[in-house]
């Protein structure tokens, strides 16, 4: 994964570690440490902080060697077998499944790699309905003991289909932000100025409408950030009342809300631009640095640049103002 900005970025939008996460956290961390649970699901709805807390999960599992090996993928709606079984492979430094095009072979050869591994911990995040492990070449149960899972998911009924023995399952459920947890996310977001009595009202309405998603509240929290026109404050409001989400399945009101106004807030025409060309990419995906330059220019969406290196330069400007909203994340792939 990337390390820096002039790799990859993705769309999705950061969350924060409060009170949903740390208790979340204190579970899935009990259970990993009780050698009786194989499998952990988390489930809650969209933004309101699984991935991260997963991510936190990982790197705190790898850093105080809980795990010999931890793997984290990306499973998304449409599963991708061969692209999950690459992530795998990838994280492992496995490199002789990346010539090998046999379905069965491939996942026979992963499944071998994985119990050489004595503690493994694998994370599925981002799984819409039951996942055949089997099938991806993922020792699971009496196949490999020292094999645990952990999945998030926005449907309870995927945890308990998942997990083959129900006394071996944890399940734990992420929740919104409680109102003063939120308030707390918003204003760091946004900054002392709620604290003034001219906006103190009307920005406590806005964080409302946030439905207490993490997601939500970082987004239009940075798009607001040092805003002290209270004109401003009860445009934000009415904005959020009065937008209309689409009724796909995948995106919760608050967070449609949140991105939509986040995106009206951006005064760079260029970084609207841009950030609409980077949703035309699969959701999860990792898009290139360099070749979103290339669309931008041959798009010609890049005023004034004559050449790739000045086009480089403007897009990571872009780039880098679609973080500070929120909008784009930094990928560690």
């Amino acid at each position: 994964m990337a390390k820096e900005l002039g790799d990859r970025v993705h769309t999705l939008s950061k969350a924060c570690d409060l009170r949903n996460q740390k208790f979340g956290n204190a579970d899935v961390i009990e259970a990993l440490s009780d050698d009786r649970i194989n499998f952990i699901g988390i489930h809650g709805i969209g933004g309101v902080g699984k991935t991260t807390l997963v991510i936190k999960i990982g790197k705190r599992a790898k850093l105080e060697k809980f795990f010999d090996e931890v793997v984290i993928v990306v499973v998304s709606q449409n599963p991708d077998i061969k692209r999950i079984q690459d992530q795998i492979t990838c994280m492992l430094g496995f490199t002789r499944l990346i010539d090998q095009p046999n379905e069965i072979e491939r996942a026979n050869m992963l499944c071998a790699r994985l119990k050489d591994v004595k503690k493994i911990l694998v994370i599925l995040d981002d799984v819409w309905a039951k996942l055949n492990l089997a099938v991806v070449g993922i020792p699971f149960g009496d196949d490999h003991q020292g094999c645990k899972i952990i999945i998030t998911t926005r449907r309870e009924q995927v945890c308990s289909s998942m997990g083959m023995e129900r006394e071996r399952i944890n399940i734990v459920h992420l929740d919104v932000l409680s109102e003063e947890d939120s308030w707390d996310l918003f204003r760091k977001n946004v900054g002392n100025v709620v604290d003034s009595n001219v906006v103190n009202a009307i920005a406590n309405e806005v964080c409302k409408e946030c439905g207490g998603l993490p997601i939500a509240l970082v987004t239009v929290g940075s798009a607001m950030k040092g805003k002290d026109d209270p004109d401003l404050w009860n445009k934000e409001a009415w904005e959020l009342r009065k937008s209309e989400p689409t009724n796909i399945e995948s995106v919760d009101q608050e967070v449609y809300r949140s991105l939509e106004l986040s995106y009206d807030y951006l005064q760079d025409e260029e970084a609207k631009v841009c950030f609409l060309v980077c949703s035309l990419f699969p959701k999860d995906f990792n898009i290139l640095i360099e070749g979103l330059v290339r669309h931008e220019m041959g798009l010609r969406l890049l005023k004034n640049v004559d050449t790739v290196q000045e086009a480089r330069g403007r897009a990571k400007s872009v780039i880098n103002n679609l973080i500070d909203s929120c909008l784009l994340l930094v990928s560690d792939e």
